[in-house]
Formats: structure tokens, sequence, C-alpha cells
């Protein structure tokens, strides 16, 4: 799959989760733009050859649309919290959370299993650090890394079958943004979660 062309593997894509009851009213959302993931593409240099290569086959992501909220929402209003306790106060303010700013659908094989039928922790944690970091991009926040993801794990995420991502913006300071993610089944159940942050490297001299 990794060798086949873009174009043709996005429309595939698309096509497949139009087939699918659920996803459909996600993908025709017009608060969002459906995108060729970025890291889905091969590079020369190798850069994102996980998502590209390794994870770019029938049995382990076998197809992947992302969606971006246009325009991205602003991280919550009011007073800021302490820097020390941004999740706290996304967390505390559930009924006010917008729209996420990054939706991703995935159909996933028995490639990415830990325990029999289910994908395993470590792979939903990749999925968690991935789409966060596409909402990095869509800050345009170049040159930055992850620092910490602190990933919660709720629910099994049964395979082979489609799951929903979701990236929110929590807070922006500087150098340092703090995103949250979740991993959701079919029902909307969560399945996983994460906290994380990401700063800005340094440009080189």
């Amino acid at each position: 799959m990794g060798n086949a062309d873009p174009e043709d593997v996005f429309e595939e894509a698309l096509k497949h989760f139009n087939t699918i009851q659920w996803c459909r009213p996600i993908l025709h959302d017009p608060a969002y733009t459906a995108i060729d993931t970025p890291s889905r593409r091969r590079k020369d240099d190798a850069e994102d050859s996980l998502f590209a290569e390794t994870l770019h086959t029938p049995s382990t992501i076998k197809h992947c649309v992302s969606l971006l909220r246009t325009p991205p929402a602003p991280a919550l209003p009011n007073i800021p919290p302490p820097p020390e306790q941004p999740f706290a106060h996304f967390h505390a303010n559930k009924d006010r959370i917008p729209p996420a700013d990054v939706v991703a659908l995935l159909t996933l094989g028995s490639g990415v299993n830990g325990h029999p039928n289910f994908g395993h922790g470590g792979f939903i944690t990749v999925l968690l650090d991935e789409f966060m970091s596409l909402l990095v991009g869509v800050h345009e926040f170049w040159g930055s890394s992850t620092v910490f993801l602190n990933t919660t794990f709720t629910r099994g995420v049964a395979t082979p079958g489609t799951i929903l991502v979701r990236a929110w913006l929590v807070r922006k300071e500087a150098k340092k943004l703090w995103l949250h993610g979740r991993v959701e089944n079919e029902k909307g159940q969560v399945c996983g979660s994460a906290d994380g942050l990401w700063v800005q490297s340094k440009p080189k001299l």
C-alpha cells in the first residue's frame, strides 16, 4: 500500500469510510475538511516511515483519513489556569470544550494486536501521539517535540475494526503547547486518552 499513488489511496479511504454508517456524518460535517494524512506519504529521507510504511499495510492501518476543523478552536477562554494545572482546567470544563480540532478515522487490522482481537496499548499511544502531533502542525508549531504523553486506557480497542481519534488544544504559551487526545470506538466510547506537552526547540545557529 505504501507504494501506491497517494491520491488513489486517499480516495479509496474516503470511499471506504463512506460505507460505514457511523463514519459518514463525521466525513460530511461542514465544519471539517478531509485531508490525506501527511505522515502516510513516503518521504525520501525516511521521515514518517513508521506511518508511511510499517503501519501502512492491510493488517495494520488499512485506511486512514484525517479531518481538520476550520478554523481551529483557541484554548479554553477566561482566566488562564496556573501553568502546572492546564489539564485540570480543561477536564473541569468538559461542558465547554469545543469540537476537536483534529479528527481521524482509521480502520485497523489484527497486525496491531497485543491481546487476541485487541490493539496493543503501545500502538494506541502511538496513535495519540501522531494525531496530537498533527494538531501541532495545524498551529504551525514547527520544530517541536513531544515532552510527555500521559496516557490512560479505559477499554480495549477491538480489531479488526474502525476507530476515531480526536485532538484538542488545551493551552498555548510561548514555545509550549498542551494537548489532549482521545481514541474512541464506533459507539463513541473512549478507549484511551492522553494529556501531552510539546515544546518548540531553539533554532540552530
